[in-house]
């Protein structure tokens, strides 16, 4: 075979080196021309990412709660890009494949679609704690936290499922003993059903949480009867007496209202309904009073199982009444020396209302009218506004005048009078 001269297979190779050094060039000078019509940026994603924990089958993450739950991503790219991304576009996950129990330092790996990368993602890692499922099967059981009216018995709980089955890390599932039907009795008087939400309870009887419980409702029936032995009766309070004339009773408020009786079996269709408490004496009572007194019992061996002690707020008021008292004397007070003073009338009429009992007491002698006449120091006549004074002083009494002013004359004495003042010392 023929070989070619040694000159131009040279000169093949010489082109062909330089034909690649031209195409490296001008893809050179197309990416200068693309970053400048495009540079490269970096940029923060407006919206967090949610961090993706996904353990091996079997496992479970039991500080899920502690864990961050969102990225903060920043970007790194051409510009026209920097629109185009979201949230949706990246996805940040801690790989937790082929971890096992126990806590580990996982760092977070980051993906993102398109022509861009993740220059950063904060936190970068995070301390994530694996535990084991497990799953437990355990009776359902009531837990009566308030008891039925003391006159209601509790005669069964049923449900409609005897077993609940627990699930979640191994060490909160083995804490759990039973799961707990929390129930209220203190306002049912009859057999009732109801759905309750399950708890699942430790030995204590304190909730485990971190776990799941299947179902989560169970339908319990309520049985209840009434009691043979304890009866609900109505408290009376029994007053006695009367109230002084003039009073009457404005308020009766007692508490508790009602209250619960043992009593003997065979007695208790003997029983009222009502029960009065001991005599409460109205004589002599004028105002309000508060007063705690027991029950009566007249069944013997009826004895009462709630607080047999009964306070009583009576309230008493006085009747209210008008009465008029005529021809009570003014009094001029301040009057200066040297000086006559002289009201156009020496009496009034007084208009008293107040309780009755109080108005009973009063005569004209116990009633003052007054006129203050300290400011009048020249001669003239003077427009003076009375006062009424009562010797009972009572916040309940208000006095009506009639007039309510009266004219004083105020004059210098006559000679007459001053000689006669003075022979006469």
């Amino acid at each position: 075979m023929l070989q070619p001269p040694r000159h131009w297979r040279k000169l093949v190779v010489d082109n062909i080196f330089w034909f690649l050094g031209c195409i490296a060039l001008a893809f050179l000078l197309w990416m200068v021309a693309i970053l400048q019509n495009d540079p490269i940026s970096e940029w923060r994603l407006t919206e967090r990412v949610p961090i993706r924990v996904q353990p091996d089958t079997g496992l479970l993450v039991v500080n899920q709660e502690s864990l961050t739950s969102l990225s903060t991503v920043y970007l790194r790219g051409p510009t026209s890009e920097r629109p185009l991304i979201t949230a949706d576009d990246v996805v940040v996950r801690a790989n937790l494949e082929g971890l096992g129990a126990g806590t580990h330092v996982v760092p977070l790996t980051s993906t993102v679609v398109g022509g861009v990368r993740v220059a950063n993602v904060s936190p970068s890692q995070l301390t994530i704690t694996l535990e084991q499922e497990a799953a437990l099967f355990v009776p359902v059981r009531e837990q009566i936290n308030a008891a039925p009216p003391p006159d209601v018995e509790l005669v069964d709980v049923t449900f409609d499922v005897l077993q609940a089955e627990i699930r979640g890390p191994q060490g909160q599932v083995q804490q759990v003993v039973a799961a707990q039907v929390p129930l209220d009795l203190s306002r049912e008087r009859a057999t009732f059903e109801t759905d309750v939400r399950l708890q699942p309870v430790d030995v204590d009887g304190e909730i485990v949480t971190g776990i799941e419980i299947v179902p989560q409702t169970v339908r319990a029936t309520v049985a209840l009867q009434q009691s043979e032995s304890v009866m609900e009766l109505d408290v009376r309070p029994q007053l006695v007496g009367e109230l002084p004339e003039g009073y009457f009773l404005s308020a009766i408020e007692f508490s508790p209202q009602t209250v619960y009786v043992s009593l003997p079996s065979p007695a208790t269709d003997e029983m009222s309904s009502t029960v009065f408490t001991e005599p409460i004496d109205l004589s002599n009572r004028t105002s309000d009073f508060t007063i705690d007194l027991p029950i009566e019992l007249l069944l013997e061996g009826a004895v009462p199982i709630s607080n047999p002690e009964i306070s009583v707020t009576i309230g008493i008021s006085a009747q209210m009444a008008t009465r008029q008292f005529d021809n009570v004397p003014i009094e001029l007070i301040g009057r200066r020396q040297g000086l006559t003073y002289t009201p156009d009338s020496a009496t009034v009429s007084v208009i008293i209302t107040g309780p009755q009992p109080v108005l009973n007491t009063l005569d004209v002698a116990s009633l003052r009218i007054t006129a203050d006449v300290i400011a009048f120091q020249a001669v003239g006549s003077y427009r003076v506004s009375l006062q009424a004074l009562i010797a009972e002083i009572d916040d309940g009494i208000t006095a009506s005048i009639l007039p309510p002013e009266v004219l004083v004359q105020v004059s210098a004495p006559t000679p007459e009078a001053t000689i006669e003042a003075t022979s006469n010392p």
